[in-house]
C-alpha cells in the first residue's frame, strides 16, 4: 500500500510538472504573438493545479480506498477532453496528451487500469469529435481558440480511428510492462526469501 501512495505521489508531481510546462508555453506564446489569447490554457492550467492540491490532501486514503486513483485518471482524461475540445477537437495536435493518464494508469492499475482508461479516453474524444461535426460543441466564445475549418469526414473518420487505435495499443504496452515488472518483483521477492 506505501508503494501505492509512492506511485500517487510520482504521478501528482508529474502532473504538476507538465502543467506548468504548458503554462510557461502559454505565457511564451502569448508573449510573442500579442493578440492570441490563452484564457482556455489558464483556466485548464488553474484548474489542474486545485486538482492536484485535492490529490495531495487525499494521498494517505488512497491505499485503502483505491476509487480515488480512477477519480483521479479519470479526471485526467477529462481534463484532456476539454483541453482538445477548446484547442479545435479533431483539428488538435494535442490528442496524444491521452497518453499520459493511460500510462499512469497502467503503472498504478496494470493492465486492467490502462485499459479502462483508453476505453474512456476514446470515448470522450469520439463524443468530442461527433458534438464538433454535430456543431454541438458549445465552447464559450471568451475561451475558443480561432476556428480552423473542419476537414472531410473520412479525414476525421481517419484521425479518430487512428488516435483509438494508438490510445488501445499504449494502454496494452503500458499495461504489459507494468504487469512484467509486477511478476518479476514477485518472483524477486520469492527467490531471496527462499
Amino acid at each position: 500500500t506505501t508503494d501505492l501512495g509512492r506511485r500517487l505521489s510520482w504521478l501528482i508531481a508529474v502532473r504538476l510538472l507538465i502543467v506548468t510546462t504548458l503554462l510557461g508555453w502559454a505565457v511564451l506564446v502569448q508573449i510573442r504573438t500579442p493578440g492570441v489569447e490563452n484564457r482556455a490554457f489558464y483556466l485548464l492550467i488553474a484548474l489542474t493545479y486545485g486538482l492536484s492540491v485535492i490529490y495531495g490532501a487525499t494521498l494517505r486514503l488512497a491505499p485503502r480506498r483505491r476509487w480515488i486513483v480512477d477519480v483521479q485518471l479519470a479526471c485526467d482524461a477529462l481534463l484532456i477532453t476539454a483541453f482538445i475540445a477548446l484547442t479545435g477537437a479533431v483539428n488538435s495536435y494535442f490528442s496524444s496528451l491521452y497518453f499520459l493518464p493511460i500510462i499512469a494508469a497502467g503503472s498504478l492499475q496494470f493492465r486492467r487500469g490502462a485499459l479502462t482508461v483508453a476505453l474512456l479516453s476514446a470515448l470522450m474524444y469520439v463524443g468530442v469529435v461527433v458534438l464538433q461535426y454535430q456543431e454541438m460543441l458549445a465552447v464559450p466564445a471568451w475561451l475558443r481558440t480561432p476556428a480552423t475549418p473542419l476537414p472531410a469526414v473520412r479525414v476525421a473518420v481517419y484521425t479518430v480511428v487512428t488516435n483509438v487505435f494508438a490510445f488501445s495499443a499504449v494502454a496494452f504496452l503500458a499495461g504489459s510492462l507494468a504487469e512484467g515488472v509486477r511478476i518479476a518483483g514477485v518472483r524477486l521477492e520469492r527467490a531471496s526469501t527462499e
